[in-house]
């Protein structure tokens, strides 16, 4: 600071995140000519600067055994290859990157097939995409990244899975010491094979690969929890993920979801959330994750409308989001034209996503009493993924209430078996059964409902409406229970149902 303070120095550039926000101090010592520089972040600094006055010269003609006793030597091949794996990291980080000018300035420093990858972000449609990666592939049929991102382009945007294998084969062929393609391809036969023991040999060797690497540990913990069941084991990696780099944001969005969702421990999941988000304030993703923990655990529903609408404005595309922001308007608000809307958008992004059907489909039945066009979307999202529980078990509530109880209890089994971790789902079931199935199992259901609410467990706005009219039409017998049970699950009133 003394230096700022100095007369005849040169003109400095103070450069910060927050441009609204600098202290005093600086500001009582920065002259006329002097000049505040706002940046995205210290490496968006770094390659803007290596842009200007670097230019990145290869020396992979250097080898280790060549060095013979040169110490020179030595530390040239150590300097490169970390400086090679930072600009590794860097590569990773401008593809989730917003920043043109931080991906236009990489294009000095990186490979030269980045430029290939530059032009297929920019490019305005699939198609011209799918050109720029062959034409990109032409010239350098060798580098592995090029073609693994070809192949992750095949199967998010083309939905060509088999293609899209044969390409992650051919990535990790190239190099199997990629970690991103390695990575990939294991996401690929976790969600598009369901091939989980060939799935998990490769989250093992990512791991193998980079034993510091914090995104392999989260996404081998959430491999371990969603897909093995393996809570310990997953709370493990978790848990060193978070130790290795205490200030990582998607590691503690990752755990907060585990603890919120698995654990029960909504308390803490809520201080990581909050910590993640205090780190890296723009991610959408946790944004979306917080946003359905306070309307589902803390019932703050305002503060959640925000984080979605903040979400929906920063990924105006996102399916996921607007399916999950249509099932709020519907159950939260009961602003059922605006959900409809968002539901028949969610659709327009992905006719393919199976839990986009299954959304719209419960609401078709609960709220538009379409019982019709609901089962279209049901069947459908079945065809898409039939080992998703909530999609089972909301079919099996609709059959049961359109009297095809045989198939009903087919779906019920389904999504019992296929239950690990919703709660919240396991409450809807055991209520459905208490509803629907034979009065023998009623005593059962009753004492399951009962354990699962001592426990503060919820399904708030969930609306067992149709259910209800379906059991008073059937002669239950015990209706004002059943109404009972239905209020403490869901939070609404049920009373008035049948008089």
């Amino acid at each position: 600071m003394k230096f700022l303070s100095t007369s005849g120095r040169e003109n400095v550039y103070w450069c910060v995140r927050d441009t609204k926000n600098i202290s005093n101090t600086i500001t009582q010592v920065l002259g006329e000519e002097d000049r505040i520089v706002h940046i995205e972040g210290f490496d968006q600094l770094m390659v803007a600067l290596n842009a200007k006055v670097y230019k990145f010269e290869s020396i992979n003609t250097l080898k280790a055994e060549k060095a013979g006793d040169s110490v020179i030597v030595q530390k040239a091949i150590e300097k490169f290859e970390n400086y090679k794996k930072q600009l590794e990291n860097l590569e990773k980080q401008a593809l989730s990157d917003g920043s043109e000018e931080f991906k236009e300035n990489l294009t000095s420093i990186l490979p030269d097939w980045w430029a290939y990858q530059l032009k297929a972000d920019k490019a305005s449609s699939g198609d011209e995409k799918e050109e720029v990666y062959l034409e990109g592939m032409e010239a350098y049929p060798l580098s592995s990244e090029l073609v693994g991102n070809y192949a992750y382009f095949l199967t998010y945007s083309k939905k060509d899975y088999d293609k899209a294998e044969k390409y992650f084969v051919k990535a990790i062929e190239l190099d199997s010491d990629n970690v991103n393609s390695q990575a990939n391809y294991a996401l690929f036969l976790t969600n598009k094979r369901i091939d989980y023991n060939k799935a998990e040999k490769h989250y093992l060797i990512t791991i193998e690969i980079d034993s510091n690497s914090v995104e392999a540990q989260i996404i081998y913990a959430q491999f371990l929890s969603d897909n093995k069941n393996d809570y310990d084991k997953a709370e493990k990696y978790f848990r060193k993920a978070i130790n290795q780099d205490p200030s990582n944001a998607p590691a503690q969005g990752y755990y907060a979801n585990f603890l919120t969702h698995i654990k029960g421990d909504h308390d803490k999941a809520e201080i990581l959330y909050l910590n993640a988000l205090k780190t890296d304030p723009s991610n959408i993703l946790i944004k979306g994750n917080y946003a359905n923990f306070l309307t589902k655990n803390k019932q703050e529903h305002d503060r959640a409308e925000v984080y979605y609408l903040e979400y929906l404005e920063l990924e105006p595309d996102n399916q996921t989001l607007h399916s999950t922001y249509a099932s709020f308007l519907s159950t939260v608000r009961k602003d059922y034209d605006n959900a409809e809307k968002y539901f028949l958008k969610a659709l327009e992004l992905d006719s393919d996503d199976a839990i986009a059907h299954h959304n719209y489909a419960s609401f078709l039945t609960t709220i538009q009493k379409d019982n019709a066009k609901a089962g279209k979307h049901f069947k459908k999202a079945l065809e898409l993924d039939s080992r998703i529980a909530n999609i089972q078990g909301n079919y099996a509530s609709y059959l049961f209430c359109i009297g095809k109880t045989a198939k009903a209890k087919e779906h019920y089994n389904n999504a019992m078996s296929l239950l690990t971790k919703e709660k919240d789902l396991l409450l809807e079931l055991w209520f459905y059964k208490y509803a629907h199935f034979e009065e023998k199992y009623h005593e059962e259901a009753k004492l399951n409902l009962s354990k699962i609410l001592e426990q503060g467990l919820a399904s708030h706005g969930w609306d067992f409406t149709n259910n209800i009219e379906k059991a008073i039409k059937d002669n239950h017998h015990e209706v004002d229970t059943l109404k009972e049970y239905a209020k403490k699950i869901s939070g609404i009133d049920y009373s008035n149902l049948g008089r």
